[in-house]
């Protein structure tokens, strides 16, 4: 499947002749692909092939066609508080997409067959939280992928809102193993024959079905039920840590609304700030293209063991109030903002 899409110079080129070919329509989607770039999850020595509309497949690695990822985001009706499964999850590219749509706290689980291939989907997935400008600062949900195959989950442990199988099901007894992992009112997306096919969970006995493109891939490697051991993927609840990041990342976002009155142009903090790259970007922007602006700010304190506030005071309470104390303490003074954490 793949090839009937012109050849992109770039990831943009690559999703704008998607749209023209029809593959893609939701512009939600749209802006996934656009954020995702495909060629950050391609091997160097195939990096000239990563914008065509073709599979890949590198000794464990492989990645589908686009075409065939635009159809599983379009139809795998994915939004935040989702439970997601990828078996067979590759290059960590799918599973990265679907992060930008769910939620920070949410459940992105793959499972991998290949340990060399475990490996390069995490080192891609980092690559993307550190560096890409389309990062989800404050709502990824990002992937984690373990060793496996599917007769390796407990099927009595858990299921799965959506899941996704890249590769084909040839024998009965894997496409019922893999259909108890899903839900009832879920999703479950994999291609057998020559079809991509999706199903809709309507109660334990009853399925809806649809064909969505034809496809060639390749078969499911399949171990005998009695080679493997249950993996039970754990989905961990939140950090204080984490959550109290979140609710900063969030309000630092919302503390640039122009309602706010607040202006980065003196904020000479930005890069001291234990904040991701693009973050750090995002508020250097916000600086530099409000300088004229005045900075208005309801409180100042300082960090303090019993207070949920930070600040950099450089005096007192009174003079912050009014304007820093006009400037009389030397200058160097710097803008000083509070986040609460509720």
């Amino acid at each position: 499947m793949g090839g009937v899409v012109p050849k992109g110079k770039n990831n943009d080129e690559l999703v704008d002749n998607l749209i023209e070919a029809k593959y893609l329509s939701d512009p939600r989607i749209c802006r996934i692909f656009r954020q995702v770039d495909r060629g950050d999850f391609y091997p160097g020595e195939y990096y000239e092939d990563a914008y065509r509309d073709q599979a890949m497949k590198s000794g464990n690695l492989h990645l589908s066609a686009p075409c065939i990822y635009c159809s599983v985001m379009e139809n795998m009706d994915l939004y935040p508080g989702l439970s997601f499964l990828n078996i067979g999850s590759g290059t960590g590219y799918l599973s990265t997409m679907v992060g930008q749509v769910l939620g920070p706290f949410d459940t992105n689980h793959g499972i991998e067959l290949f340990e060399d291939a475990i490996n390069y989907s995490q080192s891609n997935i980092e690559r993307f939280m550190k560096y890409s400008d389309g990062f989800q600062v404050t709502h990824f949900c990002k992937p984690r992928i373990v060793q496996g195959n599917v007769h390796s989950f407990d099927i009595t442990f858990r299921q799965y809102d959506r899941v996704y199988v890249g590769a084909r099901l040839m024998h009965l007894h894997m496409k019922e193993k893999i259909k108890e992992l899903v839900k009832v009112g879920g999703v479950l997306i994999f291609p057998t024959g020559e079809n991509l096919m999706k199903f809709n969970k309507v109660s334990e006995t009853e399925w809806e079905e649809k064909s969505l493109l034809n496809v060639q891939f390749s078969d499911l490697i399949d171990e005998k039920p009695g080679d493997t051991k249950d993996i039970r993927i754990y989905t961990q609840p939140p950090t204080l840590k984490e959550l109290s990041r979140q609710i900063i990342l969030q309000n630092v976002f919302t503390l640039t609304a122009p309602e706010d009155e607040i202006s980065f142009a003196q904020l000479d903090i930005l890069d001291d700030l234990p904040l991701p790259r693009i973050l750090i970007k995002y508020l250097r922007y916000f600086r530099d293209v409000n300088q004229p602006k005045p900075v208005s700010l309801k409180k100042h304190r300082t960090f303090s063991s019993d207070e949920d506030s930070f600040s950099s005071d450089d005096g007192d309470d009174d003079d912050d109030e009014n304007g820093g104390g006009g400037g009389g303490g030397g200058g160097g003074n710097r803008i000083r903002f509070r986040i609460i954490i509720r």
